[in-house]
């Protein structure tokens, strides 16, 4: 993912400022900030460094007694932070770091004041920053807040320092966790480019890499591990927040990725387990899985109808380490009602899947094994 840059400018007064203002930008969103070039030196002037970063995406310019000029020349400020920098295809944002003379018509544009208060000043500047590197496709995927969430507000701010403002990792143990995490994720999503909800329970790392991919576009069709791996690094290069809802912290580790990702883990039930984040097909493949479960406990011919139908949507879905756990169950559970008929067709399926992998000899063995239980089939029908 390519990461955007960032050129500020600023007066040697306003160093420690700036290196603030380009650690919080570089750990809460995918920028590359050139600090060190960004000190007005010497004969520079504010616009004569910002001229200077005409070949990064985004400058800030940081206003302060310091580094304004004595005279804002309309002839001389308008090119230099518009109209050459529109040329450019550059963006440029005005911070005002402290009282200080500049023309008002500055705060018509891209203008952040930091006086008042500083931190909600770089959040602000944060999502803006954000909004220039849109994901190529819409990548929020939450429940909607619960009616009549009260209180919370110290939990919540506490949560955006900690997942907001930095990469970071939180597990919320507590009955209500499910609802503090909707009103953290509906309040303040703009502070991600990507927000995907998975809800956990029992669910197997292959079920749930399957979800998450789903969400995140990506069809991953190699085995859980692999599918795991891939997903972690597609994570960590994005500014993006993954829910783990009703989740047991031990089990779920796997979906952590790291890098730039945040990750929010609540233990407690979901608040409406139906309520489906992800899209349709996955809703439809959880409803299947969850079928099918229920039914090998009571109606065995109705498990494998709703088998061969998973096994089939999880291929066209690309979802084939979630096909190849369902037949390994089902395998199994043929075996153990003697039914040959559907152990050969299961059997096949899977012979399928081990192969797509490289696992030729594992296939073959599969392939043969269902063979020789559809002939005993064929010799016991006959």
């Amino acid at each position: 993912m390519n990461r955007l840059t960032i050129f500020p400018c600023y007066a040697a007064a306003d160093l420690e400022l700036a290196r603030e203002l380009s650690g919080f930008l570089e750990r809460g969103a995918p920028v590359d900030v050139f600090f060190n070039d960004g000190e007005i030196r010497g004969r520079q002037t504010l616009l004569s460094k910002a001229a200077e970063g005409l070949q990064a995406d985004l400058i800030l310019v940081l206003l302060s007694p310091d580094s304004v000029p004595e005279r804002w020349i309309l002839d001389q400020w308008k090119p230099a932070l518009w109209e050459i920098s529109e040329q450019a295809r550059v963006s440029v944002a005005c911070l005002l770091a402290c009282d200080c003379r500049f023309p008002e018509l500055l705060r018509r544009r891209n203008f952040f004041d930091l006086t008042k208060n500083r931190l909600e000043g770089f959040r602000a500047l944060k999502q803006w920053v954000l909004k220039k590197q849109p994901p190529p496709q819409e990548l929020f995927f939450a429940p909607a807040p619960l009616p009549g969430f009260a209180g919370g507000d110290p939990e919540l701010d506490q949560l955006r320092q900690s997942l907001s403002d930095t990469p970071g990792h939180v597990v919320l143990r507590s009955e209500a966790s499910g609802a503090l995490a909707r009103e953290f994720a509906g309040r303040h999503r703009e502070d991600f480019q990507g927000l995907f909800w998975i809800c956990c329970g029992s669910h197997t790392p292959a079920r749930l890499a399957g979800d998450l991919a789903a969400e995140l576009g990506l069809r991953l069709e190699g085995q859980t591990q692999d599918n795991l791996k891939a997903l972690r690094r597609f994570c960590a290069e994005r500014r993006c927040l993954i829910v783990l809802e009703g989740a047991e912290p031990e089990t779920v580790g796997g979906l952590i990725p790291g890098g730039m990702a945040s990750v929010l883990i609540t233990t407690g039930a979901p608040e409406d387990p139906t309520e489906a984040a992800a899209d349709p097909g996955a809703t439809q493949l959880g409803r299947l899985y969850d079928a099918i479960h229920e039914a090998l406990s009571n109606d065995w011919m109705l498990a494998c109808r709703l088998g061969n139908r998973m096994a089939s949507l999880a291929r066209d879905h690309g979802r084939l380490a979630e096909a190849d756990e369902l037949l390994d169950l089902l395998i199994r559970a043929a075996e153990q009602r003697g039914d040959r008929r559907a152990l050969a067709d299961f059997a096949w399926e899977r012979s399928w899947i081990l192969e797509r992998w490289d696992r030729l000899e594992e296939a073959r063995a599969l392939a043969d094994y269902g063979r020789v239980m559809a002939q005993d089939q064929l010799s016991f029908d006959w």
